[in-house]
């Protein structure tokens, strides 16, 4: 996509710790597990458009302002090589290993993420989205 930060080698290793071309198969990686600090990062250098939704996931900001606000959660996603030139990160869900702390957190979790392809609450928060 257009305008995005084109250093590979670092926006790979933000996420997954460095750069390996060879474990990008038909031009994506998937990853997990991507916390606050590194979606922060990602967005502050201009890896990732804070307005990019992946089908019916809410958009990075919303995601990033739930983590900020719930920073036991982690995202999930892909990232599109250099060589297509749809070139991007992308969120399609995010998770957290241990059911809500609080009502309030649940409540805001169902109502964000709640139309997710996969969905659970029950023993861990789980949402993502095809």
């Amino acid at each position: 996509m257009f305008g995005l930060n084109k250093d590979i080698n670092k926006r790979d290793e933000i996420i997954f710790g460095k750069y390996e071309p060879e474990l990008y198969t038909g031009g994506i990686r998937r990853f997990d597990g991507l916390n606050i600090e590194q979606l922060e990062q990602l967005i502050e250098e201009n890896f990732i458009y804070v307005n990019e939704e992946h089908n019916n996931c809410p958009s990075v900001k919303e995601i990033f302002e739930f983590m900020k606000k719930y920073p036991d959660y982690t995202a999930m996603g892909y990232t599109v090589s250099i060589r297509r030139e749809d070139y991007r990160v992308s969120l399609d869900g995010i998770e957290k290993q241990t059911s809500a702390t609080l009502q309030v957190e649940k409540e805001e979790f169902i109502i964000l993420f709640g139309n997710a392809d996969e969905f659970d609450t029950v023993n861990m928060m789980y949402a993502w989205f095809d």
